[in-house]
């Protein structure tokens, strides 16, 4: 199993100091339950705070320098590697009131069912804001955005199909005598009022409720992964953690048939997490995640379809 095909994967917390460990353990959570969430679109943005200290971009949550969490892998990877290399080294090297933009369209070499618009805005010499906004904006309409921030640039790139925005970067330089959002407002609207939001403070405000939350689940995760050896404990570890938000009001949106784990569907290919962080679905699946046999209440834990049979009373599942 590809470890980029995981969007939480609670191996990566196992070696880090316990403090660490369980602030990444709460973001990553809190991130994941926002961003593919069975919520609008306006309440799925999620907002991240770095800082830069010593020519790096560290994340104020976890402490971890952000160039260095990247893997790519494949021709997309590569890509996407290479624009968030450069979104975030225009926003290291350049004066507070930066800001910069990527579109991430669905489809073509991705597997991405929804787009993406990415960003930063660097608020003080030390501090960046981020926001990923889910968008269903098409391949098409994303290039036509691109292309419409572009007359806000000095950057004057090629495009000629929505795949060549996946290692672009836009600066956007017009914004300087307005507010960034209220000019993001007017000058490149989406097709949802997520600039509107970000006015109002409601993602950092989601963010806050939906981590209070994740800290009570990582503290008890903690534990567990400091007892995992195996890749199904790991998976177990990241099941628990979903399921704890889902029961706290946080429900995450499964494609297919309803129920299943986002750390599950991750095995079956039906959500991966791109370089900025983002967690994005990529397909839907056949099966179902489901906790316990629904015959004899026997542990399952697993991704199953019609015909599975359970091992403990020989029940065999009919499908959703």
């Amino acid at each position: 199993m590809s470890e980029r095909k995981k969007v939480f994967d609670t191996q990566l917390y196992k070696d880090l100091p316990q403090d660490v460990a369980l602030n990444s353990i709460a973001e990553d959570l809190a991130g994941l339950v926002l961003e593919a969430g069975d919520k609008p679109i306006r309440e799925r943005i999620n907002p991240r705070r770095f800082k830069i200290k010593e020519e790096k971009i560290i994340d104020s949550k976890t402490g971890e320098d952000i160039f260095g969490n990247w893997q790519p892998e494949g021709e997309l990877g590569e890509k996407e590697c290479n624009s968030a290399t450069s979104f975030y080294r225009y926003l290291l090297d350049n004066s507070p009131g930066s800001l910069v933009l990527n579109v991430s369209p669905p489809g073509g070499i991705s597997p991405y069912k929804e787009a993406r618009i990415n960003v930063g805005y660097k608020e003080t010499d030390e501090d960046i804001v981020f926001y990923g906004i889910p968008s269903r904006l098409t391949p098409e309409e994303c290039l036509q955005l691109a292309l419409r921030a572009i007359k806000l640039s000095f950057v004057d790139f090629k495009i000629d199909t929505p795949d060549d925005l996946r290692d672009k970067v836009i600066p956007i330089i017009a914004h300087q005598e307005n507010d960034p959002w209220l000019f993001l407002k007017y000058k490149l609207p989406l097709d949802n009022d997520a600039w509107d939001t970000i006015i109002s403070g409601l993602p950092w405000k989601l963010k806050s409720e939906a981590t209070t939350l994740a800290k009570k689940a990582a503290f008890h995760m903690g534990h567990m992964i400091q007892h995992a050896s195996s890749n199904r404990d790991f998976i177990l570890v990241g099941a628990y953690g979903e399921r704890y938000m889902e029961k706290g009001g946080w429900k995450i949106n499964h494609l297919g048939c309803p129920g299943a784990t986002n750390t599950q569907l991750l095995s079956e290919g039906n959500y991966t997490k791109d370089v900025y962080g983002n967690a994005r679905v990529i397909s839907s699946g056949e099966g179902k995640f489901v906790h316990n046999c629904g015959n004899c209440g026997a542990p399952i834990f697993a991704i199953i379809s019609a015909g599975y049979v359970c091992s403990k009373c020989g029940g065999t599942y009919k499908g959703c």
